[in-house]
């Protein structure tokens, strides 16, 4: 099985967008696992029956945010998985429109995409690509950071992506394939990449989208854009659902 590995607390900037992001996934092949911090089990459920995603829950920790959390658990959640199962994390408000995801891990490779998006400093969680077994040779034991418990953004925003980093030092950089993105384009966006900072901007060959937040027009808009004439009811349902508990 192949497995896009995400994540959200209880915050609609998220939640709102993973019907679209699970389709977007489930077009590639791969079945969304979504973990979930304090997410209402109603939505966990229909994430699973109209979106084909497998959820697990968790309550959070005290001290640490949900947001860091769910962002940290994506890196261990690996019980879940058979050994042989491949996993790629990604964003839970990041859909995918191309599948740039072919490299074979199948003997144990682990591939890291966009690590040039950040001047190589660290390893993107969107997007890494191994399989389950080699992830747990990867990452190890369990562990939250320190900063996972600051209230400084710039201490816990990205802590899972520094984790990540240094866990791919200590197993060696020497050993994992790392996929240019490039980024030479005049809005300095990742190639191919639909960003919400300059929306306006629609690239001719779209990989992915990291999507508008809090804006079901935009949903639909991609969704027309990626897979015309497709049917995008459980959008408008998920969305009359969400209303209806206001």
């Amino acid at each position: 099985m192949k497995y896009a590995v995400l994540s959200t607390d209880n915050n609609p900037d998220y939640y709102s967008l993973l019907p679209i992001v699970c389709y977007s996934w489930r077009k590639i092949g791969y079945t969304p696992f979504v973990i979930c911090v304090n997410l209402p089990e109603w939505i966990r459920e229909y994430l699973l029956f109209n979106c084909g995603a497998h959820t697990i829950g968790h309550s959070g920790l005290d001290g640490v945010k949900d947001s860091t959390m769910a962002q940290l658990l994506r890196l261990f959640a690996l019980k879940h998985y058979n050994e042989d199962d491949i996993l790629l994390t990604a964003d839970a408000d990041m859909v995918i429109a191309k599948d740039i995801f072919t490299h074979d891990v199948s003997q144990g490779q682990i591939i890291s995409y966009g690590f040039d998006l950040t001047g190589r400093a660290e390893l993107p969680i969107w997007y890494v690509k191994a399989t389950a077994g080699k992830w747990r040779e990867l990452m190890g034991e369990f562990t939250i950071p320190e900063k996972a418990y600051s209230h400084k953004w710039e201490d816990y925003w990205s802590v899972d992506q520094q984790l990540l980093t240094q866990r791919a030092h200590q197993y060696g950089m020497d050993k994992i394939t790392f996929v240019d993105r490039g980024n030479q384009n005049k809005h300095g966006l990742p190639t191919g990449r639909w960003d919400r900072h300059d929306w306006a901007h629609i690239p001719d060959d779209i990989i992915d989208v990291h999507m508008l937040r809090n804006n079901w027009d935009a949903q639909i808009q991609v969704f027309q854009r990626l897979w015309p004439g497709e049917d995008y009811s459980f959008i408008l349902k998920f969305k009359e659902a969400l209303n209806g508990i206001k």
